[in-house]
């Protein structure tokens, strides 16, 4: 039988995601792939799309930025493999404004229940992102 998915309920995924913020460095890439997506997924955010090493070093800038980071998840939809997920997060910035988004998440999960693809549209209702002003994160 197959694990149990973090995008078949709400709270799992808000918890899984919230802990990708709060893990020791030393977690995070084996808390991703064993919660949330695979070395293989596509991950695009805000039209932005990237490879698992982008993406890995875009959450370290944006980890790197916020003291903390509140995830409160408010619907979440499976049809078979695919997924929609709204949600809105608060990013406590070690410096500067807070920064509240309001996000719509889709993708497709694996056999493991597991990310494939997953495409977020992201509004900064308030603040900016807290990785704005870094260098573009697909530099080499």
């Amino acid at each position: 039988m197959a694990p149990v998915s973090t995008y078949s309920d709400v709270n799992l995924w808000a918890a899984a995601v919230s802990k990708a913020f709060s893990c020791p460095d030393e977690e995070l890439e084996s808390h991703l792939l064993s919660h949330l997506y695979t070395k293989d997924s596509i991950i695009t955010v805000n039209g932005q799309e990237m490879t698992w090493d982008a993406f890995l070093a875009y959450l370290k800038i944006v980890r790197g930025a916020v003291s903390s980071v509140d995830v409160s998840p408010h619907h979440l939809l499976r049809d078979g493999r695919r997924f929609a997920i709204r949600h809105t997060s608060r990013g406590h910035r070690h410096e500067g404004p807070e920064s509240h988004i309001e996000a719509m998440v889709m993708g497709e999960v694996d056999d493991e229940g597991r990310a494939l693809w997953v495409e977020e549209v992201a509004n900064f209702v308030e603040g900016t992102h807290p990785a704005q002003g870094d260098q573009d994160i697909n530099d080499d």
